[in-house]
């Protein structure tokens, strides 16, 4: 029997970068307070700023981020058999306090999108819904464990940084604490 990988997706995952995530909370607080930078996105309550890139230069600790999710990129651009060199496209600063979070959304005009946690809670979470719109109708009744499940809770931890295919459904729940949960999102293409 032969075997085809169809329509993979991987989320690729580093922990424990060496990022100062201090300075990089104090950054996004100092954005926040400037007033100059909100959007509304995907966002329900808490903060989002809109394209902050140009501000790397300012911040050492957030130019160094930025070149180590370029780096990770262009790894996990190989699972995917990328030749292109991959580069980001926009970042940006979210901060969700009790009861905030983000709808399930998908981010356009990118090869992958992901989050780099900063300040998150043990009760922090990212979800991943199943691509396919017609998963469930075959096999709702079968039990086939996580890699056909209809979606994927990841848990993240400080210092970690995520990177998945921007077409990849994901929402975070509301934050069910009294602490901030501050993460930098970006694009890439």
């Amino acid at each position: 029997m032969s075997l085809d990988c169809l329509f993979s997706t991987y989320v690729h995952y580093k922990n424990n970068l060496n990022v100062d995530n201090e300075a990089l909370k104090e950054f996004a607080y100092k954005v926040e307070k400037s007033g100059s930078f909100y959007r509304k996105m995907s966002n329900v309550g808490g903060f989002q700023t809109m394209d902050i890139q140009n501000l790397q230069h300012d911040i050492p600790p957030f130019k160094k981020l930025i070149n180590e999710i370029v780096s990770e990129a262009n790894v996990a651009s190989k699972h995917y058999k990328i030749n292109n060199r991959i580069g980001l496209s926009q970042i940006w600063i979210n901060i969700n306090r009790f009861k905030d979070f983000n709808i399930p959304h998908i981010h356009r005009d990118a090869v992958f999108s992901g989050v780099y946690y900063v300040n998150v809670q043990e009760e922090s979470r990212i979800n991943f819904r199943h691509p396919s719109p017609l998963y469930g109708y075959a096999w709702s009744k079968l039990d086939f464990g996580e890699h056909f499940a209809d979606s994927y809770d990841h848990w993240p931890k400080n210092g970690e940084l995520l990177i998945f295919p921007s077409w990849l459904t994901h929402y975070v729940p509301p934050n069910t604490t009294q602490e901030d949960r501050i993460s930098i999102s970006f694009d890439l293409v």
